[in-house]
C-alpha cells in the first residue's frame, strides 16, 4: 500500500473511533478497538516524511503551525484533540537526531528535554490562576504538550530507527504495545497500591495511559494489530495528499462536533 492508501485507511479507523460517541457502550467499545490502529500508521507515515521530505525543518515548522491552528478549531469545539501537537513533537526529536554532527545532536536534544521540563512547569504554574484553557493553548504553542503523552515521542522515534526492517517494526510495536497494555492496565492497580500522590503514579501518568483496569476497556495496546498494515507500506507516496489529512483532521472534528450538537450528544454518552 502506498502512503495515500494508508492515510485513507487510517481516517476510515480514527472516523470510526471518534463517531463511537453516538453508539451504545456495548457498540462504541468494539468501534474504539478498531481505532486504536489509527494512531500507529499515522506516526509511521509522519517517520517516514522525516525519512523523504527535502527539508525536515520545514516539514517540523508545518506540523507546528497546524498544531498551532487547531487551537482555534479546538476552542470552537470544545475540545482538545490535536494530533499535530504529537506528530510535530515526534518530526521535531527526530530532526535534531537527524543533525549530521554529534555534538549538535547532544546539544538540541539536551535543550529539547530541558526546554521541555521548565516550559511545562511554567504552564503549570499558571493554571490556578489562568485556568484550563489557557494552560491548553500555552502548551500548543510553547511545544510541551503530546496528545497521549511522551509516549507516542519514544515510539516514533523508535520507528524512525527500525523503519527499513519490516519484522524490526513489527517487534517495536509489539513491544510498545506491552508497554501500553502495562501502563496503562495496571495504572489503576498501581495507584491502590502506592497511593494516588505517589511520584510512581505521575511517571505512569507521564506516559499517558492511566486508565481503568481491564485490558478490554483500557485498550491502546491494541495497536499491535496494525503490524500488518504498517508492513504492507510500499515506501511509494502514490497520489499527491501531502495537505489531506492537514484539512481532513480538523473538518471531520467540526462535522462530528456539529452532529452532536443536533442530537444533543455529549462526550459522557
Amino acid at each position: 500500500m502506498n502512503s495515500l492508501q494508508l492515510k485513507i485507511v487510517a481516517c476510515v479507523f480514527m472516523v470510526i473511533d471518534h463517531c463511537a460517541v453516538f453508539a451504545s457502550p456495548f457498540i462504541a467499545l468494539p468501534m474504539h478497538w478498531i481505532g486504536r490502529l489509527a494512531a500507529p500508521v499515522f506516526v509511521y507515515l509522519c517517520v517516514w516524511s522525516c525519512e523523504y521530505t527535502r527539508n525536515i525543518w520545514k516539514y517540523v515548522f508545518s506540523l507546528y503551525c497546524a498544531s498551532v491552528i487547531m487551537i482555534v478549531v479546538d476552542a470552537l469545539i470544545n475540545s482538545t484533540s490535536n494530533v499535530f501537537n504529537m506528530l510535530f513533537q515526534i518530526a521535531l526529536v527526530i530532526a535534531i537526531l537527524s543533525l549530521s554532527k554529534v555534538r549538535y545532536r547532544a546539544l538540541f536534544l539536551l535543550f529539547y528535554i530541558v526546554w521541555q521540563v521548565f516550559s511545562s512547569l511554567f504552564v503549570i504554574s499558571i493554571l490556578p490562576v489562568w485556568g484550563d484553557a489557557a494552560q491548553y493553548v500555552l502548551s500548543i504553542v510553547l511545544g510541551n504538550l503530546v496528545d497521549g503523552g511522551y509516549f507516542w515521542v519514544l515510539f516514533g522515534v523508535a520507528l524512525f530507527y527500525c523503519r527499513e526492517n519490516d519484522v524490526v517494526v513489527s517487534i517495536c510495536v509489539m513491544t510498545f504495545s506491552i508497554i501500553a497494555f502495562f501502563t496503562q492496565n495496571l495504572g489503576f492497580e498501581l495507584m491502590t497500591l502506592v497511593g494516588q500522590n505517589s511520584p510512581v503514579i505521575g511517571i505512569v501518568q507521564t506516559f499517558g495511559y492511566f486508565g481503568h483496569w481491564g485490558p478490554l476497556v483500557s485498550n491502546q495496546w491494541m495497536m499491535v494489530f496494525s503490524c500488518p498494515l504498517l508492513c504492507l507500506y510500499n515506501r511509494e507516496r502514490g497520489l499527491y495528499s501531502k495537505y489531506v489529512f492537514y484539512f481532513f483532521y480538523p473538518i471531520h472534528l467540526i462535522i462530528i462536533h456539529a452532529f452532536m450538537v443536533m442530537f444533543n450528544v455529549s462526550l459522557g454518552a
